[in-house]
């Protein structure tokens, strides 16, 4: 994860951190990473009237994670062929990374 702020004189800073997140119900992802930065403290006037901030991420999965998309995908595609036509729209959309949804495994 990388995050970049801008404090309103035109300087910026960039944090950037590398490491595991939680996987929490529904498919979604918790953050708790929290930290303190004595370079934002001594310039937070200047962040305190006008700031801008960009940030970028990305998530690997590791061998199992795949396993698991790759399961629940076949999973779909085994009720797609059995004629449930409900299931292709139902089926997460990272399932069109694999063959039997028409992608490229």
């Amino acid at each position: 994860m990388v995050i970049g702020l801008k404090n309103n004189l035109g300087g910026a800073y960039v944090f950037q951190y590398s490491g595991d997140i939680g996987v929490i119900p529904r498919g979604g992802f918790q953050w708790s990473k929290q930290g303190k930065s004595a370079v934002l403290t001594d310039d937070f006037k200047n962040f305190a009237a006008r700031h801008d901030w960009i940030g970028s991420y990305r998530f690997y999965l590791t061998k199992a994670g795949l396993q698991y998309e790759y399961d629940v995908c076949k999973y779909y595609a085994t009720l797609i062929s059995q004629g449930n036509g409900a299931a292709a729209y139902a089926a997460p959309s990272y399932c069109t990374t694999f063959a039997f949804f028409g992608g490229t495994p």
